[in-house]
């Protein structure tokens, strides 16, 4: 019931953002007769509720040393040169074991190892509306390679490595007609959005209980469960 309430409570703050959520959309995603509508199936991992016996939440590991185990759309982190980014991503940390997937169909264009982290970085280009690329960055053991068609749940691989607990995966949307990236809500599948809105906000609250802290996600600003923005420059 706790839950329930705060829940209730964040997406009644949510709608001070809604107009600003539906202005994302038309912007992203206008497109001529020629085009497809471009909408996403899944969020590449499994987002489940808070188990406090074993610390699971899907493919999540509640770890009481990290920070955050989802780092949301437009999560602050440090960079390489000791300033301060914008994540323009969903970035994961989950069991080393989970099985990431394909979040919408396409075609992989971009298949690259990665020596630093030892992982790949994968790119796919969508067959319905071609100004759409995604990125799946920190893969481990490959299933796919350059050239392959994928689909909505094809099996990518591994979480690439985090630490010794945890694995590291992200997702980018991409439009190259406006140079943004999207938060992946704005371009799911309408069919079952709201099912999994339900499931990010649950995780966040879930991970806020857990860490006994409140403010680490700003869920009544959020135009959409996860996501500081509805879209944001690209890298």
């Amino acid at each position: 019931m706790k839950f329930i309430a705060r829940a209730s409570r964040v997406l009644l703050g949510g709608l001070v953002v809604f107009l600003f959520s539906l202005s994302c959309r038309k912007k992203i995603t206008e497109t001529d007769a020629s085009k497809g509508t471009f909408v996403i199936y899944n969020l590449g991992v499994v987002f489940g509720p808070w188990n406090p016996a074993t610390n699971q939440a899907g493919d999540f590991l509640f770890k009481a040393r990290e920070q955050k185990v989802f780092l949301e759309f437009g999560a602050v982190v440090a960079d390489a040169g000791g300033g301060l980014k914008e994540l323009p991503t969903f970035e994961y940390r989950i069991s080393k074991n989970a099985r990431v997937t394909a979040i919408a169909e396409g075609k992989i264009n971009r298949f690259v190892y990665q020596g630093d982290t030892q992982d790949y970085e994968i790119g796919t280009r969508s067959t319905v509306d071609a100004d759409w690329e995604i990125g799946y960055d920190h893969v481990a053991n490959p299933r796919v390679a350059l050239g392959d068609a994928v689909s909505p749940g094809t099996v990518l691989g591994n979480p690439g490595t985090w630490n010794a607990d945890l694995g590291r995966f992200e997702i980018m949307i991409n439009n190259s007609a406006t140079g943004l990236s999207c938060c992946p809500l704005c371009v799911f599948n309408p069919d079952s959005a709201a099912a999994v809105k339900a499931k990010v906000l649950r995780h966040m609250i879930d991970w806020e209980t857990f860490k006994k802290d409140t403010t680490l996600y700003d869920e009544k600003r959020h135009p959409w469960p996860g996501c500081r923005y509805a879209s944001m420059k690209t890298y």
